[in-house]
């Protein structure tokens, strides 16, 4: 069974604060401070731009299951999905 994008939301949370959450239907740009931007497109994210020094977590590209974690900014991304049950008889 195929995953349905309308069920597949992000949490963002930011110093241990949840910004927001967000579908990944809506294609948008996030600006959590200055020098910090989270994209959504195509039903997928990515952390477009940060002011981290290794920029781990924007090498990590896009991502439509994986968390993305920026340890130094304490930003997490997390996918979340509402799991469609499936009843099977004969």
């Amino acid at each position: 069974m195929k995953s349905n994008l309308q069920n597949k939301k992000i949490e963002i949370h930011h110093h241990n604060e949840l910004v927001g959450v967000y579908s990944l239907e809506d294609s948008q740009l996030i600006e959590l401070e200055a020098g910090i931007q989270i994209q959504i497109a195509a039903g997928k994210v990515r952390i477009k731009e940060n002011n981290c020094k290794h920029q781990y977590c924007v090498q990590q590209g896009w991502s439509d299951q994986l968390p993305i974690i920026c340890v130094p900014n304490e930003i997490a991304i997390n996918v979340i999905s509402k799991k469609e049950e499936m009843l099977i008889t004969r």
